[in-house]
Order: C-alpha cells, then structure tokens, then sequence
C-alpha cells in the first residue's frame, strides 16, 4: 500500500525499455550474442550475456513479451555452447563441458580440490586476447591459466542462477 507508483512506473519503463534495447541487439549480432552496444566482449562477457538474459525475465514479469523470454533462452544457449568458440562456458554442462578454471580453491591452481559443476567463466575478452583472434567473440581460451578469461565471480553466478531459475519455473 505504500508503494511510490510513479517511481514503480519509472523503473518498470527503463527496464521494459532496455529489455527492447537487449532484443535489439540479440537480434542483430550471430549467434544471438545480448549485449547492447558498446558492451562486446570485455572481461566478464558472459556476467553481461547472464546479466541481459536476467533483466529479460525481469521484464517478462510485468511485460509479457514472448520476445524477452526468446532471447534470454538463446542467451542461455550461449553460455552453454551454441556460440562462436563452440565451447560452454559453464563447468560441467554444455557441450563441450568446461573444464578447470582460474579458481584458487578448485582445479590445479588450488590445493587440489575437483572443479565443480555450474561455474560460469568470464568468457571472451578481446581486450586481453592478443593474437588469439581478430574477432572479438572468438577470443577464446579455455586454460585455468588464462585468468582474464575463464575466473568467475558472484557477480556472474548471481544472473545466470536467476536466469536458469526464472526459465525452469516457466518464466512465460
């Protein structure tokens, strides 16, 4: 009862607003790539596809749109694989599956323990790839020693968590 409409209405249009913005760009780039202009594989590309596919759903809830709930499923299949590298950028799921990534507790950088699954990878980064690719979607490489690449952070665990939650509970 005492919530500020026109504040509600503010945050409902930017969001609904830059939902139009993601669908716009999935729909122009290969592969479905979500990231609006400007934001094109820099570190932490995949936080960002996670993060557009979660604003999305966002949208979804009081804008239906079957267009938002499209692209975030596509941006799912992104991370898992239907992308430029032919590579998920999940551990443990996708085909192929990733492997070990710049952890300090998991894989060969820590004391040893196994590499669990459901760790998303900070993915392409053009900035960081010297004379791995011209391409910036292709700047790729899936060593536990590429840091720039394959670390993982809160900050993209949290979006693609809601992504795959809000797509399992039937976010249409």
């Amino acid at each position: 009862p005492e919530v500020d409409r026109a504040l509600q209405a503010r945050i409902r249009a930017h969001y609904k607003q830059y939902a139009d913005k993601i669908v716009e760009a999935a729909r122009a780039r290969g592969y479905g790539s979500p990231m609006t202009s400007g934001i094109v594989f820099v570190w932490g590309s995949c936080g960002r596809i996670a993060k557009a596919g979660k604003i999305l759903l966002i949208a979804n809830r009081f804008a239906p749109n079957p267009d938002y709930v499209e692209v975030a499923r596509e941006a799912l299949h992104w991370l898992l694989g239907r992308n430029p590298v032919n590579s998920s950028m999940v551990t443990g799921y996708g085909t192929p599956p990733l492997g070990p990534i710049y952890h300090s507790m998991f894989g060969p950088m820590g004391p040893g323990l196994p590499m669990p699954p459901g760790y998303l990878c900070g993915g392409p980064t053009r900035g960081d790839a010297e004379g791995i690719s011209q391409y910036p979607a292709k700047c790729w490489r899936p060593y536990y020693t590429s840091f720039q690449m394959t670390e993982c952070s809160v900050g993209y665990q949290v979006p693609l968590i809601y992504l795959l939650g809000a797509l399992q509970a039937g976010a249409e």
